[in-house]
């Protein structure tokens, strides 16, 4: 493939995927604005706290893999068979000590 067509087909896809991105955070936001004004400030503020709450424990179940694991991958290919299973079982045990203290923090409170 010449670099002109490469090129071209880069270009083509990242404003395709930069249109759906863009839509996709028009269609949420006006989402969001809807499910403000019908349930009121007390009921939206509950569903935006609960959101967080889960955003953050996303953000720490996922342990640096994204970050860790995608460069050691890229480093070494041939390590994936080694690597997968820590960085899973890694993963999995912080997720599920998460799900427990929400839990027990949501049930409690």
């Amino acid at each position: 493939m010449s670099d002109q067509r490469l090129s071209s087909a880069v270009g083509r896809g990242f404003r395709t995927l930069g249109t759906g991105e863009a839509l996709a955070r028009l269609i949420g936001f006006a989402a969001e604005i809807y499910l403000a004004r019908q349930l009121g400030p007390g009921a939206y503020g509950a569903i935006v706290l609960a959101t967080t709450i889960l955003l953050y424990g996303a953000c720490l179940a996922d342990c640096g893999v994204d970050l860790l694991g995608v460069a050691d991958v890229a480093r070494d290919p041939a390590q994936l068979p080694s690597l997968l299973p820590s960085f899973l079982g890694a993963r999995l045990l912080v997720a599920l000590i998460l799900i427990a203290i929400l839990l027990f923090v949501g049930l409690a409170g």
